[in-house]
């Protein structure tokens, strides 16, 4: 889908982007697990609305350079996610 590969595409930035070739590699092997899961994703515009104005907002973060405010939306961001993630496990 789109969103999976806009977001795929956006977490391997960041990821490459922290210069460590493990976290890259362990965030590769992730990936198609990932994908499966975001898969049923798929027809909710909010969750997905939602991530990508999280994903706008950590980048203008970033640009200016604000690392306390960056750090606190990125562990927001995760937190969603991972809750939004244990509840599409749950639901398979």
């Amino acid at each position: 889908s789109a969103f999976y590969d806009a977001d795929s595409a956006f977490h391997l930035a960041i990821v490459e982007a922290a210069g460590n070739p493990f976290l890259t590699e362990l965030y590769a092997s992730l990936r198609d697990r990932y994908r499966r899961l975001s898969m049923s994703t798929q027809g909710r515009a909010a969750s997905i609305a939602s991530r990508h104005a999280e994903h706008e907002r950590l980048v203008q973060l970033m640009e200016h350079g604000d690392l306390d405010k960056t750090l606190s939306a990125l562990r927001a961001h995760l937190r969603g996610g991972r809750k939004d993630l244990d509840s599409r496990i749950r639901a398979n």
